[in-house]
């Protein structure tokens, strides 16, 4: 496995861009590892609903170690004058405002939230996430 593509369910798919996807690569090849769970010739890796706390526990330490070391809390100004830049992520009880469109630590950062809610969104619902790659 070299390069995650996306992440899918029954219903959704949540494709993974290149620059965020090297950046979670390996906490989710750690997870694999931990859970188990093999990559294979058909590029396709199956992580059952059961096993979605630990993906989900996974993807948060990407996002917390990200955000401890690169957050930078917004000025007053550019949240005024920029307002359409920041996008605000409530995550493990505090509220950052990440700057998603000019910042690459924004743009990784809210690609990782939304991946959180698309995995807690499949463990609501009872789904398998199917993890696919490139090799």
């Amino acid at each position: 496995m070299k390069q995650i593509i996306k992440f899918k369910t029954s219903q959704k798919e949540f494709p993974v861009d290149e620059v965020w996807g090297s950046f979670i690569f390996s906490y989710v090849f750690i997870f694999l590892l931990e859970s188990k769970l093999r990559y294979n010739d058909s590029n396709i890796v199956i992580i059952n609903s059961s096993q979605l706390d630990g993906l989900k526990s996974k993807i948060s330490s990407s996002l917390r170690d990200l955000l401890k070391v690169d957050y930078n809390e917004p000025s007053n100004r550019d949240l005024q004058k920029y307002s359409t830049r920041f996008e605000q992520l409530f995550f493990e009880g505090k509220k950052y405002k990440v700057n998603y469109r000019m910042t690459l630590t924004g743009k990784i950062a809210y690609a990782i939230y939304c991946l959180i809610n698309f995995i807690e969104d499949a463990k609501l619902n009872n789904n398998d996430i199917f993890l696919e790659y490139k090799t």
